[in-house]
């Protein structure tokens, strides 16, 4: 048995190279109740890694359909040997753990055997330790990444595997292979006459998908002012990471002062913030001429398509501009939930930001060349790729120790310089900056002005009334990204 990659799994690994590893993650932070020993917290994890047949899967190609490539159990899986511990210097301080998991982002998957890793880092302050889960985009989207996260963890009830299941390989039988050549057309002529049956609905999808393509197209940028966030060439796979944390309650109650969504107040944080880092860098002159980013919003479309029984990514999103050259946090919140909610009522599967959408509808043969080209031009319809998950409010272990804090990582594009991602964890927004140093060479103070306009738009939202708003304010609250709408 097999499971056949979807466009969209395909297309992440043709977007694999020297300088584009194509790998997200999560670091998750615990609080321990006795003293940490890495090797006894990797052996765990190994352990129940076996038991998650996701993680036992590796990439094959297929003959048919040209260019297919599909998941197939490793017979030489270990899963000890995609299990590294580390021990961090004292004394364990965050820029120290931002240093390790920095270094882990930066080395790539190796592609021969299931694409996952875990680092587990001992010597964390206050005695804590913390474990970098690494996938490869195309084995999880961040919701996934998040599944198996969870499939590792203990939350008081028996452990569920993550939702996708991968499929298990079975010894071929003496003459399969003649069978399976001499067998083709019988297999070709049952697929055309399943898309003979299906021609109405296919006309709809190419209408809609045609939609999609002319949006795109006309939401690209030539001329645009050069983003001093992304770089059309000269990127390198160097990863820098930086966490940071956010008080919930503030960004509550800046929402309800304001209007909007949680997701809308900690966009606007992050454009202030940007604002803020940029004018105090070489790339202030972009501001002056005009730089207008904008960042893509990845939405999760699998439980759009309950009962489909596929697997993989099943991603859209939207498209928002980002006002960083609005010094108003008040001001810069309405315009960011203008942008959003425009996009929502649109919805994520229509518009330039459904390009994804796209990938699944092109052949998978013509990935291998079309894809790397198309994904080089991603800097010319964003910036930057702002994404969140929704993380149940469940208390989880591993070993008996707390979960303390979750910070997803997003991977960063091709053509893209900086990648952001967030999650709440009780009362915290955690979010991760993932940024290539080379191009980026001061990105580590922009952390701390994210967190300095969160702070402002709690003060001033203090003096802000919700009449004054253009658009009326919505109920959602939930952060959305590729985890969950947003």
């Amino acid at each position: 048995m097999s499971q056949q990659l979807g466009g969209l799994d395909v297309s992440f690994l043709c977007l694999e190279g020297s300088t584009r590893p194509m790998h997200l993650g999560a670091v998750l932070t615990f609080a321990p109740r006795c003293r940490v020993h890495p090797a006894r917290i990797g052996r765990l994890l190994a352990e129940r890694a076996s038991e998650i047949p996701q993680l036992a899967t590796t990439v094959r190609e297929r003959w048919w359909p040209p260019g297919s490539r599909e998941w197939v159990s490793d017979p030489h899986f270990e899963p000890d040997q995609h299990i590294h511990p580390h021990v961090l210097p004292r004394p364990g301080a965050p820029e120290q753990l931002e240093s390790a998991v920095s270094a882990a982002m930066t080395q790539p998957l190796p592609m021969g055997r299931p694409p996952w890793q875990a680092h587990v880092f001992a010597g964390v302050a206050d005695g804590r330790f913390a474990v970098l889960l690494k996938l490869h985009h195309a084995l999880a989207d961040a919701a996934g990444t998040w599944a198996v996260a969870g499939a590792l963890l203990d939350d008081g009830t028996d452990r569920v595997p993550p939702p996708r299941t991968a499929a298990e390989t079975t010894t071929a039988p003496p003459g399969s292979w003649a069978r399976t050549v001499l067998g083709w057309p019988q297999r070709a002529r049952r697929e055309l006459g399943a898309l003979a049956g299906t021609a109405g609905g296919c006309a709809g999808q190419a209408v809609r998908l045609g939609g999609i393509t002319g949006a795109t197209l006309s939401a690209l940028r030539p001329g645009a002012v050069q983003s001093p966030i992304t770089t059309l060439f000269g990127g390198t796979s160097h990863r820098r990471s930086s966490l940071i944390r956010l008080p919930v309650d503030h960004l509550q109650q800046a929402r309800r002062r304001v209007g909007g969504t949680l997701n809308d107040v900690v966009l606007s944080s992050i454009a202030g913030g940007i604002g803020r880092w940029i004018r105090q860098t070489d790339a202030a002159a972009a501001l002056a001429r005009g730089w207008h980013p904008r960042a893509f919003v990845p939405v999760n479309m699998r439980h759009r398509h309950r009962g489909t029984g596929t697997g993989g990514n099943q991603l859209s999103g939207y498209l928002c501009d980002l006002p960083v050259r609005e010094t108003d946090p008040v001001e810069r919140l309405r315009s960011v939930r203008a942008s959003m909610h425009a996009n929502k009522v649109r919805g994520p599967g229509r518009g330039p930001g459904a390009f994804p959408l796209l990938a699944e509808a092109l052949p998978t043969g013509a990935h291998r060349v079309t894809t790397p080209l198309l994904g080089q031009a991603s800097a010319l319809l964003f910036d930057t790729m702002i994404s969140t998950i929704p993380v149940p409010r469940t208390t989880l272990r591993l070993d008996e120790a707390e979960l303390d804090e979750i910070y997803p990582i997003a991977p960063l594009a091709p053509g893209q310089a900086l990648a952001i991602a967030a999650a709440i964890h009780r009362d915290t927004v955690h979010l991760s900056l993932l940024s290539d140093p080379q191009v980026l060479p001061g990105v580590t103070g922009l952390g701390g002005q994210i967190a300095k306009e969160a702070a402002s738009l709690h003060a001033n939202g203090a003096q802000a009334t919700e009449h004054n708003s253009q658009v009326h304010p919505m109920a959602i609250t939930k952060m959305g990204s590729s985890g969950s709408t947003p």
